[in-house]
């Protein structure tokens, strides 16, 4: 289970820092969640942690059998494993 909370955290992160940049294959989204409302964009992809938290919580359904503490674990350790990613990639200044 650490395995995939840290796989959806990595892809969270490479999807909304990297594949959608202007020439990349996401591009064309990330254009198109600057005009949704920021409430709706946030979580499909316009945040890295709201995109985490949000494969970490449907996610969980594919990893594991359903236990509710540990669901509510891993939604947290992969919002973590997501600010863990940008401290190593962006330094200790943010």
């Amino acid at each position: 289970m650490l395995k995939y909370s840290f796989l959806f955290s990595l892809v969270s992160w490479v999807f909304v820092n990297m594949l959608q940049n202007e020439g990349m294959i996401f591009a064309w989204y990330g254009r198109l969640l600057e005009r949704i409302p920021e409430w709706i964009a946030h979580p499909l992809g316009k945040c890295d942690i709201c995109l985490a938290g949000h494969l970490g919580l449907w996610g969980y359904f594919l990893v594991g059998d359903y236990h509710p503490l540990n669901h509510l674990f891993f939604i947290v350790l992969t919002i973590f494993f997501i600010k863990i990613i940008d401290r190593i990639v962006y330094g200790l200044r943010m």
